[in-house]
Order: C-alpha cells, then sequence, then structure tokens
C-alpha cells in the first residue's frame, strides 16, 4: 500500500461508495418514518464539524495516516492502545459488511446454502483488490459509483409510475428529540464511519486536501442516500418500510418500466454488492493498515489475507440471525460507535493542535 497512490477524484468515489455501502440495501435509520428525509439532511449536517475534525488532524500531517500521526503525537508505547481500537474497529465493521452480504443473500436467494460458501466470493474478489492496491481500487470505485448512481436514477424514475407522494406527509408528525435522535443514528451509520478513511487517507496523491475528499464524499453520499430514501417512503410506505428488512431490494420489487421490464430488483442487489465489496475493501486496508503498525510490519499487504480470515471469524461469531444484527444496529451501534468515531479522532486533533501550536512537531506545509 504505497503512499501518494489514490488520486482526489478515486478517493471522493471511494468515500461516496463507502458511506452507501451497506445503507444501500438495509437503508439508514427510519424511527422517524416519513421524516426520514428530514433525519438525514440534519444528520448530514452533524456531520460537517466531525469530518472536518478528521481532515483537519490529516492536513496537519501530509502523507501520513492516522497510524502514524497516533504514534507521532503520542509516542510508539503510548500510541498502541489507541491503533489497537481503531484497528478493531476496522475489523468489527468490515465483519458487520460481510454479515449484511451472508443474511441478505441467504434470505432472499439461497437459504439453503453454507454461509461460507456464500462468503468465499466476496473474500476472493476483496482479498484481489487489497493485493492490487490503491490504485487500482480507485478505479473499480469510480467505474462503480458511475453504476450505482445510475441505478439509483433509474430506480427513483421508476418508481414514479406508483408513486404516493401522501406517503411523506404530514411533514414534521415526529417532534424534535424524535428526529434529532434519527439523526444521530444515522450519523453515526454510515456517515460517522468514515472515520476508518483516516487510515488510508495518507496514500493520496501529493498536495491533495482532505477536506475536499470528506466533504465531497460525504455531501455526494448524502444526496444518493437522500434519493433512496425518498423512493423508498413514497413507493412502499411508512408502514411496509419499516416492517422490511431490505427496504430498498423490497420498493423495487414492486417498480416495473413500461409493460417489459419488471422485477428490476436484481439491480439493487448490484448496488448493494459494489457498494458493499468497496467499503468491506477500505475496512480491509484499515484494518490490515493498523495490524501492520501494531506488529511492526513494514508491509501491510502480507497482512491482507490474515485480517480477511479475522474479519470472518468475526462474523461468523457476532450475529445468529438478521433480528440479533438489526437489533445491534438500532438499540446499541449508535453508543458502541462514540469512541471510535467521536472520542479518540477528538482527542487526538486536540493534543495535534496543542502540540504543534507550540512547535514541538515539525510540520510539512
Amino acid at each position: 500500500m504505497q503512499k501518494n497512490y489514490l488520486s482526489s477524484k478515486q478517493a471522493i468515489c471511494t468515500m461516496i461508495l463507502f458511506v452507501l455501502g451497506t445503507s444501500a440495501l438495509i437503508s439508514v435509520n427510519i424511527d422517524a418514518e416519513q421524516d426520514t428525509w428530514i433525519a438525514m439532511i440534519v444528520s448530514c449536517a452533524m456531520s460537517i464539524p466531525v469530518i472536518l475534525v478528521y481532515a483537519r488532524v490529516l492536513s496537519l500531517f501530509p502523507e501520513k495516516n492516522f497510524y502514524d500521526i497516533v504514534e507521532i503525537l503520542i509516542g510508539k508505547a503510548g500510541s498502541k492502545l489507541i491503533v489497537l481500537l481503531i484497528t478493531w474497529y476496522a475489523i468489527h465493521l468490515g465483519a458487520f459488511v460481510m454479515s449484511n452480504f451472508h443474511l441478505f443473500i441467504s434470505i432472499v436467494d439461497l437459504p439453503n446454502t453454507p454461509h461460507f460458501m456464500i462468503l468465499v466470493p466476496l473474500l476472493i474478489l476483496a482479498i484481489y483488490l487489497a493485493k492490487s492496491g490503491l490504485s487500482t481500487f480507485g478505479n473499480w470505485s469510480i467505474i462503480n459509483l458511475i453504476i450505482v448512481s445510475i441505478v439509483v436514477i433509474i430506480t427513483a424514475i421508476a418508481c414514479l409510475k406508483t408513486a404516493d407522494f401522501s406517503q411523506l406527509l404530514p411533514v414534521f408528525d415526529h417532534s424534535i428529540s424524535e428526529i434529532c435522535m434519527s439523526s444521530y443514528k444515522i450519523f453515526t451509520f454510515p456517515l460517522a464511519e468514515t472515520v476508518v478513511f483516516m487510515s488510508i487517507l495518507g496514500s493520496v496523491k501529493s498536495g491533495t486536501s482532505p477536506y475536499r475528499i470528506y466533504i465531497s464524499g460525504i455531501l455526494l453520499g448524502t444526496i444518493i442516500l437522500l434519493l433512496t430514501i425518498l423512493r423508498n417512503n413514497i413507493s412502499l410506505g411508512t408502514q411496509m418500510l419499516s416492517s422490511a428488512c431490505f427496504p430498498s431490494y423490497t420498493s423495487t420489487r414492486v417498480m416495473s418500466i413500461g409493460s417489459f421490464l419488471t422485477r428490476i430488483e436484481g439491480s439493487i442487489s448490484i448496488n448493494f454488492l459494489l457498494a458493499g465489496i468497496t467499503k468491506f475493501t477500505v475496512c480491509i486496508f484499515a484494518a490490515s493498515n493498523g495490524l501492520a503498525k501494531l506488529f511492526g510490519i513494514k508491509n501491510p499487504k502480507m497482512l491482507i489475507i490474515p485480517t480477511c480470515l479475522l474479519m470472518l471469524s468475526v462474523c461468523c461469531t457476532s450475529y445468529t440471525g438478521i433480528i440479533e444484527m438489526f437489533a445491534f444496529l438500532n438499540d446499541s451501534y449508535y453508543i458502541y460507535a462514540i469512541p471510535f468515531q467521536l472520542i479518540i479522532p477528538l482527542g487526538i486533533w486536540i493534543v495535534a493542535e496543542i502540540r504543534t501550536h507550540r512547535g514541538k512537531i515539525q510540520l510539512k506545509e
């Protein structure tokens, strides 16, 4: 994983797909029901100050990833715990994406197929992408973002035939506190999960602004998610939406284009596969970089396969079924994610500002 390997365009496309990731299929938090689109906009606004902190830390240390920065600020011994925590978060997030894959495929298409057999093709493709390097992975992201965007636009247009816009009414039917809580849950999943990008954005072309990458990635990702939220709401309605495990897939099952093209839900499966594999591969990069830092290994590529196997083991032992997975996501994840998404990055930012302003660290301008 060489430095200066991702272009700004590649990094932005990768972040957009990362934000879509599993959210393109299982949707964001919908506790606000028809007001979810409002919660999505509020969550985007909530995320801006946080991602500016992420970008600020990276901008203070050009061509350094998060693990390198922590080591510079705290020292090799003191940084081990923080590196371990962020590495664990990347591993657990990758395992969560894997769980989404095998649960979706086993429920929708292959109910009697062993989970291991479903996950093997995913692992092989992700390992290939990670082994190929960030440049190849960046090109993958550019091409797949075009495909994903086209599918979202086409399905949004197709749903207009049977759309019921009254499903978006009444606006602000939920209290401010309910909308804010839903917004916070959307913030933690998926917007603030981009904290793992701090582990790979040291490997971008010199002069690339982390602010541009983060702001563009979050805003464009939010726009696409907002479009899917509106599409799902006007297609299914709040009652059916709340009962569907995979709202995007369910909404496209009732769509048709003219009288000749029906059953277009396969397009959502394609979106999920492309965006999900991208998110999973980013987690592999972040986790293998962290493990390499922990064990003093200079070439993180050596740890890609062990990292994938570790994610597979976590995936197979974390959730017994889809109900347990959604219970964790809706009831616990927004608390579990606080140290990784907020406390640690904010703490590192404060230390970085103090030390750099005191002139104790020489920075590249």
